[in-house]
């Protein structure tokens, strides 16, 4: 069953990248927007660089002080400093979860097109590897449904900025079916 949904996967991944306008398209609108997480990150690494100038600057006063209690204090606030510098530490790493990958993403596509280019619209002769890369760069899901649903199967492609674009696998039921019952 599996290899007759792989199938019916590739040959509608092979129809878009036969017309390849959409991945274009996707790809010529990324050159010419910002990564969506350059601005955030860049604020962050602010917020961290101001941070880690109180804590030195916490530390020199710390080094003049005489006073126990008031060495007591800087360290207290030297240690909200550093919880405060984690936290946001961790929300970097969130927001390059979240955003990361863009070029890569971007670089994803265009070595797709290229690898379009390359076979001319023969995509029987991708390997394995062009084929299992070219489904992660375009973040394929295909979701197959009860037999008496229709269609009983369905893909969806996620482009970085376009977001989920349905493609349905409509003609290739069929073949799903006849799958199931043999």
């Amino acid at each position: 069953m599996s290899h007759k949904l792989d199938a019916a996967v590739w040959a509608k991944i092979s129809e878009v990248l036969t017309h390849p306008e959409l991945i274009e398209r996707e790809v010529a609108r990324m050159r010419e927007t910002e990564d969506p997480g350059a601005e955030m990150l860049a604020n962050l690494d602010r917020q961290l660089a101001e941070v880690d100038r109180r804590i030195a600057n916490k530390r020199k006063f710390a080094e003049l002080v005489d006073d126990d209690q008031e060495r007591a204090e800087l360290a207290a606030d030297v240690a909200e400093q550093r919880k405060g510098r984690r936290t946001l530490e961790a929300e970097r790493v969130a927001i390059e979860a979240r955003t990361g990958g863009w070029r890569e993403k971007q670089h994803g596509l265009e070595r797709t097109l290229d690898w379009c280019a390359r076979v001319a619209g023969n995509l029987d002769t991708f390997t394995a590897e062009e084929r299992r890369q070219t489904v992660l760069t375009l973040r394929a899901e295909a979701t197959l449904y009860r037999a008496d649903h229709t269609p009983r199967a369905e893909l969806a492609i996620h482009l970085p900025l376009s977001g989920a674009v349905a493609l349905p696998l409509g003609d290739c039921d069929d073949r799903i079916k006849d799958s199931v019952t043999t």
